[in-house]
């Protein structure tokens, strides 16, 4: 018997975002819908502005109760974080299932009927961060699920989803858009990859997510210093495989088979430096008087800052964090280490256990660097990198964002072409390892073709 934590103990951050475009056309997909509607719903869910329940109220409590269950089956404890807005549930290009904006009142009616669990969404002022109210199957619901459970591979996003999105920099909303020639070929090459993620077998650690996510999308960002909404980012986003840490992705599987991770090498600076008509040739991060890691930190965070006066705490902070991020995955490989096992396996773990300890005591060194500091690093980086000085500190990470993503689309694109399924990271690609050579090939080409410039590429 599986037993949800109390509504106290439910964590804002333990959640997923409810996904509008659940749904499966599953026979058993409807039973514990059914059930729903005809002992809560029917005939006792009348929202304020209508005289009875509304005519599409069972399509709209299953999209709801499908997520619920794919995330329940997936962890017990884990939440789905909803808006209660109801301007957030508009008909538009993003609401492939035109899920109504009754939504949230659905929600508080299920509350009500002891349904679904319910935590009001707040706003902690310390941080100025809010956070969604979030929803978790109720006993009844759980009893539901655990008798009539369609198969998790059944429930998916809707094949009419968005695959093209544009959101708001400011407001990071999504944005509508009129299409053209790039949004029209991006999202025939992204239906064509996700056709392919569909029929591939993605494991971590021998185990396939339930109910993760394999489809990818684009996002673009607009701005309102520019005029275009596609010239800015772009990059996949989606699968669920790059919410993974780097150093656990060589346990990933692709159809039963290892994996090796291919990536561009250095490849911001690289395209800096090709827009100054320039080949890299150096490494852009490595200074006599700090550890690469953290200089290149620093780098990366100057090509995407606005402004110098913006570098300094956004670096201290990105350093904390990774302090914390690196404590953490040297506890999580203390924990999966065990005597008894394979040698090699056990040789790897105490390696990734150093590599975590030397990068945590990096980064934590970093956390109470003074701005002065900081300022010469990144003024020896300005001299090291001297053609290409004037685009630090000059918002330049989203706009290399449109380049690298176009890059990735094409990788993406020609290896469907081949039928072999890759994971993109962004600047980096997961392949079967019999495909490695293929990849490697692919990859150059394809920067070549947009860089104008050879990009190397490494394994990860």
């Amino acid at each position: 018997m599986h037993c949800n934590p109390a509504p106290h103990e439910r964590s804002y951050t333990h959640s997923v975002p409810f996904d509008v475009h659940t749904w499966s056309d599953h026979p058993e997909s409807n039973t514990f819908v059914d059930k729903v509607f005809a002992d809560h719903v029917e005939g006792q869910w009348i929202p304020k502005d209508q005289k009875s329940t509304p005519k599409n109220a069972k399509h709209y409590l299953k999209v709801l109760l499908l997520h619920l269950y794919v995330v329940w089956k997936r962890d017990r404890s884990l939440s789905v974080s909803v808006s209660m807005r109801p301007k957030s549930y508009k008909q538009d290009r993003y609401n492939a299932l035109h899920i109504s904006r009754n939504t949230p009142n659905l929600i508080h009616h299920l509350k009500d009927r002891g349904v679904i669990g319910y935590k009001k969404g707040w706003k902690d002022y310390g941080s100025l961060r809010g956070y969604q109210s979030i929803i978790w199957p109720e006993a009844c619901l759980i009893d539901l699920f655990e008798h009539a459970s369609p198969p998790t591979e059944s429930v998916t996003a809707h094949r009419n989803i968005e695959l093209v999105r544009v959101k708001d920099r400011k407001s990071k909303r999504l944005v509508d858009y009129d299409d053209n020639e790039l949004t029209t070929s991006s999202r025939e090459v992204l239906r064509r990859f996700n056709e392919l993620l569909n029929d591939t077998q993605i494991a971590l650690g021998g185990t396939d997510p339930v109910g993760a996510s394999k489809m990818c999308y684009r996002t673009f960002t607009q701005d309102e210093s520019v005029e275009d909404p596609f010239e800015l980012g772009g990059r996949i986003y989606g699968g669920w495989w790059q919410d993974e840490g780097p150093d656990w992705r060589d346990k990933l599987t692709i159809n039963g088979n290892q994996v090796v991770e291919l990536d561009y090498h250095s490849l911001h600076p690289r395209l800096l430096y090709a827009l100054v008509k320039q080949e890299l040739k150096h490494d852009p991060y490595q200074l006599n008087s700090i550890e690469r890691s953290a200089s290149k930190l620093l780098f990366l965070t100057a090509i995407n800052a606005r402004d110098e006066s913006s570098i300094y705490q956004a670096f201290r902070h990105q350093s904390s964090s990774n302090s914390r991020k690196f404590d953490s995955r040297h506890d999580q490989a203390h924990d999966i280490l065990d005597p008894d096992d394979d040698p090699a396996n056990i040789e790897h773990i105490l390696g990734m256990m150093k590599s975590f300890d030397r990068k945590f005591r990096v980064f934590d060194s970093f956390k109470s660097v003074t701005n002065t500091e900081l300022k010469e690093i990144l003024q020896s980086l300005k001299q090291l990198n001297e053609p290409i000085a004037h685009f630090l500190c000059n918002d330049m990470g989203i706009k290399l964002q449109r380049t690298d993503s176009d890059i990735c689309m094409k990788v993406i694109d020609d290896m469907t072409g081949r039928g072999i399924p890759v994971l993109p990271i962004h600047d980096s690609f997961i392949v079967e390892k019999g495909h490695e050579e293929v990849l490697r090939e692919v990859m150059e080409r394809s920067a070549l073709e947009i860089v104008e410039f050879p990009v190397r590429v490494d394994m990860k």
